[in-house]
C-alpha cells in the first residue's frame, strides 16, 4: 500500500519547524558573537567564525525545507495516486457489473432463442433439433482483466488494469 499522505505532511512539517529551530538558533548564536564586549582580533576571528557557523546552519535549515517540501510535493502525489487508483477502479469495476448483467440478459435471450428454435424443428421434423448454435461468450472472454482477476481494491495494479482496459475500449 501507499503512505499516508496526511501522515507525510506531519512529518513535512516537523521538518519545517526543525529547519525553523536551526535558523532560530544560528541567529541567536550570530547574535551572541555580535552582543560580545570582547574587542581584538581574536574576537573579530570569533566572531567570523560563528558567522561562518550560522552560514552553514542556515544552508543546513535550507535543506531541510527543501526535504519538507519535497515530501509535501510526494504526500499530493500519494494523493493524487490513490484518488486515480479509485478512480479507475470505480469505473472497471461498474463497467464490469454493467457488461456482466448485459451478458446475462444476452444469455437468457439465447436460451430462450434456443428452446424455441429446438421446438421449432421438433414441431416440424417430428422429433429432437439438430445441434443448437453457441451461445453468447462474455466480453471479457480473452482478456487479461476480468471480473475474477480484478487487483485487491487500492492496489497500484488497478492503473495497469485501467490502461489494459482502456486500450480494449473499455472506459476505465
Amino acid at each position: 500500500m501507499y503512505g499516508n499522505p496526511d501522515e507525510l505532511d506531519r512529518i513535512a512539517a516537523e521538518i519545517e519547524k526543525r529547519a525553523d529551530g536551526v535558523r532560530d538558533r544560528a541567529k541567536k548564536l550570530d547574535d551572541d558573537a555580535r552582543k560580545m564586549e570582547w574587542h581584538s582580533v581574536a574576537a573579530e576571528r570569533c566572531r567570523e567564525t560563528v558567522g561562518g557557523d550560522m552560514r552553514q546552519l542556515e544552508k543546513a535549515a535550507d535543506g531541510l525545507a527543501e526535504a519538507a517540501a519535497l515530501l509535501r510535493r510526494h504526500a499530493q502525489e500519494v494523493r493524487e495516486l490513490i484518488a486515480m487508483i479509485k478512480n479507475v477502479s470505480e469505473a472497471v469495476v461498474g463497467w464490469f457489473a454493467s457488461a456482466i448483467d448485459r451478458f446475462e440478459r444476452a444469455l437468457d435471450a439465447f436460451n430462450q432463442a434456443a428452446r424455441d428454435f429446438a421446438n421449432g424443428v421438433a414441431d416440424v421434423l417430428g422429433f429432437g433439433g439438430s445441434q443448437p448454435p453457441s451461445p453468447p461468450q462474455p466480453p471479457w472472454t480473452g482478456r487479461k482483466w476480468g471480473p475474477d482477476n480484478l487487483p485487491p481494491a487500492g492496489d497500484k495494479a488497478w492503473l495497469e488494469a485501467g490502461e489494459y482496459l482502456r486500450a480494449q475500449g473499455v472506459p476505465a
